[in-house]
C-alpha cells in the first residue's frame, strides 16, 4: 500500500512501514494486522486486541499510539519524530 497525503508518502509492506517527508525517511515496524484504515492525516492499523492510529500532523511532526481494543484506552506511543528537523540545526 502506497499513499500519498499532502507531502508525505507512506509505503506499508507486510509488518514494515516507510515514512518520508522533508527528504527524512524512517522505518517503524508493525504488529500483524486485520485491517488498515486511511483517512486524511490518519492512518489506523487494527490487530486483534488493539489498534495502532498513526497521525501525519504540521510542522512535520508524525505521531503513532498504541490504543486498547475494548475501552479506547492508552496503552503506549510508539512514534513520535519531526521529520526534517535535524537538517535545521
Amino acid at each position: 500500500m502506497l499513499l500519498n497525503y499532502k507531502d508525505w508518502k507512506v509505503k506499508i509492506d507486510g509488518q514494515l512501514m516507510t515514512v518520508t517527508k522533508n527528504n527524512e525517511t524512517r522505518e517503524y515496524d508493525l504488529p500483524e494486522y486485520e485491517s488498515i484504515t486511511v483517512k486524511d492525516e490518519y492512518i489506523t492499523i487494527q490487530s486483534k486486541n488493539f489498534y495502532t492510529q498513526f497521525k501525519m500532523e504540521e510542522d512535520s511532526f508524525f505521531v503513532g499510539d498504541k490504543f486498547d481494543n475494548e475501552d479506547d484506552e492508552f496503552i503506549d506511543s510508539v512514534a513520535s519524530h519531526v521529520f526534517g528537523e535535524d537538517e535545521e540545526e
